[in-house]
């Protein structure tokens, strides 16, 4: 609680009728529960979904405000009363309860869900819970589920904006109830990380479970965050047409102004850094060297995107739109190395690892990031290089092995179509697993420097590597958001 003032200086804005007064003493938590359900760690399936995660969602976005909505209208019997109240929320509330998720995007959408259930119940315990429990509440989450950098764990952003927009709920009810916590310093990094990141197309580097998200994905959410912080620098990433957040808390909708100019930047507790050129091209290439995510993160240490002409390039796949966690192609293509732009050891995806930064440069005309990482492969050092000029990316990686082994260097690119002189033997990808996504394989030995071309509308990527005798050359066609968006890809066997 050392950052967050509950009990004091509090914004209040407008309290539920039938809500809570502000908070004292929040270190002493108060819990209406039974004892087996507070001490309980086990999780708990749901009644109207499959899971806590769904009922605590749907309980924080739907039931709860609906409920609030209507409370005063007098259109509910004091029997329609005592159904919602005792046969519906609070019977919600004491299973989500028995979830205690602690570090955990389940958490969160939990304690917004405990917040607002206890807010239309007038049970100052559950709100209570939400914020102080000492290991699961909102004050614990921020001081162990946030980086330094305010990234949220998972190092996954479709993950983070998830997380924070149950986090939101949480902040914003805590407002109308007369308590702040839009104070918390490591919730505005959450809200100003994203601005820092983004790429020349406003989108955001696609590192863990995520899809095309951009900054201005997240602009409900922004919103709140503009009201609370007031900090310019947030109008270019806000809607330009009105909402029902804007019209909320009054902010005019008018000429917004551009995105300001960013530089080259290292983000140290998470794990990334971004290069950034000047000139026509915008280049600009991220890599990830940071702690391994968790369920949502990746094996992709020292892997990298590339974006150039205002355009993705160089393609993390992310994952599935489908959001298809329970299919082998998110864990043999989409979690697996196979799939990201980096080297892959003995055909085998690497172990959950952390890399290390050893490098970072930023000059006038160029700017280098080296990081490497001993972990991922047992007895394999890796160390990779990047060095961003106006016009073009260099890549340069040095692998140590305690014994003979197989490097494949992986690279995924945007395009219609790849092409490459050396490699023109129609091919079946090899047979470990993953590999069957590859479609329209082609390969061949060749020992001079290896040239691809990624033809794409209007933009064409040429990539050039290194050989050495006895290098193979395969390109093909690869897994983008869908199995039916195809990137296409070169690698190359030594």
């Amino acid at each position: 609680m050392d950052h967050t003032d509950i009990g004091g200086q509090n914004r209040q804005v407008a309290n539920l009728p039938h809500g809570l007064s502000p908070l004292a003493a929040p270190n002493e938590i108060g819990d209406n529960t039974s004892a087996a359900s507070r001490n309980s760690k086990s999780t708990s399936g749901g009644h109207l979904f499959e899971q806590t995660l769904n009922e605590a969602s749907t309980l924080a976005d739907s039931i709860a405000p609906a409920y609030d909505l209507i409370h005063d209208a007098k259109v509910l019997s004091a029997d329609d009363h005592r159904a919602i109240r005792q046969s519906l929320i609070l019977p919600m509330l004491e299973n989500i309860a028995k979830y205690q998720a602690g570090k955990s995007n389940w958490q969160t959408w939990h304690n917004a869900a405990m917040l607002a259930g206890g807010a239309v119940l007038g049970e100052e315990a559950w709100v209570r819970r939400a914020i102080a429990d000492p290991k699961n509440g909102f004050a614990c989450q921020m001081d162990i589920s946030v980086t330094a950098d305010g990234m949220w764990y998972e190092n996954s952003w479709g993950y983070h904006f998830y997380t924070l927009d149950a986090i939101v709920r949480i902040v914003e009810g805590a407002r109308r109830l007369g308590i702040d916590l839009w104070s918390h310093p490591d919730l505005k990094k959450m809200f100003f990380l994203p601005i820092r990141y983004a790429m020349p197309d406003g989108s955001l580097p696609r590192f863990g479970d995520d899809v095309h998200t951009t900054v201005s994905s997240a602009s409900r959410m922004l919103e709140y965050a503009y009201h609370a912080y007031r900090d310019p620098s947030m109008l270019p990433n806000l809607p330009t047409r009105p909402s029902l957040e804007s019209i909320q808390f009054g902010r005019a909708i008018g000429k917004q102004p551009p995105p300001p100019s960013q530089a080259s930047e290292v983000f140290l507790a998470a794990g990334h850094a971004i290069l950034r050129s000047s000139g026509e091209a915008g280049l600009t290439a991220a890599i990830t060297f940071g702690p391994y995510g968790g369920f949502h993160g990746h094996f992709d240490k020292l892997s990298f995107v590339f974006f150039g002409y205002g355009r993705e390039v160089g393609v993390d796949p992310g994952r599935a739109k489908s959001q298809a966690y329970r299919l082998p192609i998110h864990t043999h293509w989409y979690k697996a190395t196979l799939g990201h732009n980096t080297v892959l050891v003995d055909r085998k995806s690497q172990q959950p690892a952390a890399g290390k930064l050893t490098v970072f440069s930023d000059g006038d005309d160029f700017a280098g990031v080296a990081a490497r990482c001993d972990d991922a492969y047992a007895g394999v050092e890796h160390r990779r290089m990047l060095y961003l000029t106006r016009r073009y990316l260099v890549v340069f990686d040095q692998l140590v092995a305690d014994k003979p082994r197989q490097f494949d260097w992986l690279y995924h690119n945007r395009g219609s179509q790849v092409q490459c002189d050396a490699a023109t033997k129609a091919t079946v990808p090899p047979s470990q697993p993953g590999w069957e996504y590859i479609q329209n394989a082609r390969c061949g030995p060749c020992d001079d420097p290896i040239r691809v071309r990624f033809v794409d509308e209007g933009l064409t990527t040429h990539l050039t590597l290194a050989a050495v005798p006895g290098t193979e050359v395969l390109i093909g066609d690869s897994v983008g958001e869908s199995v039916t968006d195809r990137v296409p890809l070169g690698t190359t066997q030594e």
